[in-house]
């Protein structure tokens, strides 16, 4: 809350106090530094900055993509994926269907994606990152990785 009383020269204006307000906590919030150029394979290492207004520890935490054994340190912040030695291309969903198939309303089954993620890394691939303070406030944000076999580099926003 706060008192307010208006003075001009020898004139007083009776004070006034204000509602209590309860001021909640704040997210933190998160500055993501550019990102040299890696080497694929290789090792891709990144810090995810982030602050907290209200002095919180802070949680770090990958919300996509699963599977491809990308590691956020949940205290630190420190980002690590071993970037396996594979072709790098577009990921198939399906095998191609004859014109009579596609007639018959029939369909391949998919792969899965851990089978894809076995057989090619992508073009490009999205880290989205968030970071929580104990009272569960958070914060997220994303980078985009090029990738191709002369090395990986961040893709401009």
């Amino acid at each position: 809350y706060c008192k307010v009383k208006a003075t001009r020269g020898p004139l007083k204006s009776k004070e006034i106090k204000s509602d209590t307000v309860k001021i909640g906590n704040a997210p933190p919030s998160i500055e993501l530094p550019p990102i040299d150029d890696f080497s694929i394979p290789g090792q891709f290492t990144y810090q995810i900055n982030a602050t907290d207004p209200d002095k919180d520890k802070l949680s770090y935490f990958l919300l996509q993509p699963t599977g491809w054994s990308i590691v956020v340190d949940k205290d630190t912040g420190a980002v690590t994926w071993d970037i396996p030695d594979l072709p790098i291309g577009e990921i198939q969903n399906q095998e191609s269907l004859t014109e009579e198939q596609e007639k018959k309303g029939i369909r391949s089954k998919p792969e899965s994606t851990d089978q894809q993620a076995k057989k090619f890394l992508p073009e490009t691939i999205t880290l989205v990152f968030e970071v929580r303070d104990p009272d569960n406030a958070s914060a997220s944000q994303s980078i985009t990785l090029k990738l191709s076999k002369d090395g990986g580099s961040e893709l401009a926003k």
